[in-house]
């Protein structure tokens, strides 16, 4: 998707995405505004694509609601067995930087019930 995306195609985008799940490594979807519109297909796409190795959701002006099923979305997804290795998730302007450490707390908290995390690098720059 380009800077500032389309009114309506990230809820199509996400449902295209979980349908190519198996082969999906990387994706980007940075600089978005219309995200807030999709969010329950956001969620299933976390959910449901448990190969991706890179995740960048930089710059999303989500809701702090929304951000929070975001963050719950990812944890669970790592509890599942996510091959997530490296997520961005930098400037994101209209949550706070206590959402933000909500979710490195719950992260953190989870990791002893997470055996198999393949998760090695989290960027949350221009957050705190």
């Amino acid at each position: 998707m380009f800077q500032n995306g389309s009114k309506e195609s990230f809820k199509f985008l996400f449902n295209a995405l979980v349908e190519c799940k198996d082969s999906l490594k990387y994706v980007n979807v940075q600089d978005n505004k219309k995200v807030n519109a999709s969010i329950p297909e956001f969620v299933n796409f976390i959910k449901s694509c448990k190969n991706i190795e890179y995740l960048n959701i930089s710059d999303l002006p989500m809701t702090k609601a929304n951000c929070k099923l975001v963050y719950k979305a990812l944890i669970e997804s790592f509890k599942s067995g996510s091959n997530l290795k490296h997520l961005e998730w930098n400037y994101v302007l209209s949550c706070s930087s206590t959402t933000a450490q909500a979710f490195l707390t719950e992260l953190s908290a989870s990791l002893k019930d997470i055996p198999n995390l393949k998760l090695q690098k989290v960027s949350m720059t221009g957050i705190f």
